[in-house]
């Protein structure tokens, strides 16, 4: 075989295999990143690929730890433009609140890999709700007890031992159980503490930096909800922006800052962009700027005290 002949066959190898590689299409998705224990996630498994090519998307259901699979389903598959479209997805939920990860897809077809990134998604604890008032209906009311004159003597004995004992409950929880009362730690010096942390994370690969990106936006949206007096971990960024402007208690600077780091940590945790640790210490010297700068300030007549 001569050279000419050898390098066209060469280069028709590698355009039908770039070919065969453009045509397959994998990607998984959720339909919320964040929710309550009492609601569900959908994680859903897409495979798009030519119909000359026998390929099926793996079982992924036993790689997902942690989290309960309520419901699944193989979609039946669909072509469309000798393209086949197959679906796999995944009712969720969790017992517990925190964050789970969802494990990444994988196939290999003539020799190449296809790959899909791994998803963090967060389980909240549910807003409290009033309990039920059908207990208040199983009050019924107590007539009214009428003693004689005989029982009196009992019942003046009953009242004072209990006003003893009472008396003695209350001079023993003040005297000797001071240390028991609970001491509120500040908003700000928890934020300081766990941002503190966090700290030590590194960039090296996408689930460290989505990792620390959940972090930090979590410690930065408790602590402006105990700043605020407002909801502010169950909203989405663009809930809270619509809103911020109408507190006067931080400035314009600190509301553009606080965004900025919402804005920037969405972008990481949702997206497969891998930052570097230049961009995760520029987060980290924002987030704690902003809980510097936003602190309760500390009257000059209490300072000189200290």
């Amino acid at each position: 075989m001569n050279k000419p002949a050898f390098f066209n066959i060469l280069v028709l190898l590698f355009i039908s295999k770039a070919l065969f590689a453009e045509g397959i299409k994998l990607n998984s998705f959720v339909d919320k990143a964040s929710t309550t224990t009492d609601d569900e996630i959908k994680f859903t498994i897409t495979l798009n690929h030519p119909q000359n090519i026998d390929i099926n998307i793996p079982d992924v259901g036993p790689l997902i730890s942690g989290l309960n699979i309520t419901q699944f389903q193989d979609e039946k598959p669909e072509t469309v433009k000798d393209t086949v479209l197959k679906e796999k997805w995944f009712i969720l939920k969790a017992n517990i609140s925190g964050t789970y990860q969802l494990p990444s897809v994988e196939i290999t077809s003539n020799n190449e890999t296809f790959k899909t990134s791994p998803i963090f998604v967060e389980f909240k604890e549910p807003n409290s709700t009033s309990k039920n008032d059908s207990t208040q209906n199983d009050i019924r009311d107590i007539k009214d007890i009428y003693l004689s004159p005989s029982n009196n003597l009992w019942v003046a004995l009953i009242i004072v031992f209990l006003v003893l004992i009472l008396g003695s409950l209350y001079y023993y929880k003040f005297n000797f159980k001071k240390s028991s009362i609970p001491i509120t730690i500040p908003a700000h010096e928890t934020a300081f503490s766990e941002l503190l942390k966090i700290k030590k994370i590194e960039f090296n690969t996408r689930e460290e930096a989505k990792l620390f990106s959940f972090k930090i936006s979590e410690i930065i949206r408790i602590y402006f909800e105990a700043l605020l007096n407002i909801n502010v971990t169950d909203k989405t960024t663009g809930e809270i922006k619509r809103t911020l402007h109408s507190y006067t208690n931080i400035n314009d600077q600190n509301q553009k800052s606080f965004i900025k780091l919402l804005e920037d940590t969405d972008l990481i945790k949702f997206t497969d962009i891998l930052p570097d640790n230049h961009q995760k210490n520029e987060l980290y010297n924002l987030a704690y700027t902003l809980v510097e700068e936003t602190k309760p300030k500390v009257p000059e007549s209490q300072e000189e005290l200290v």
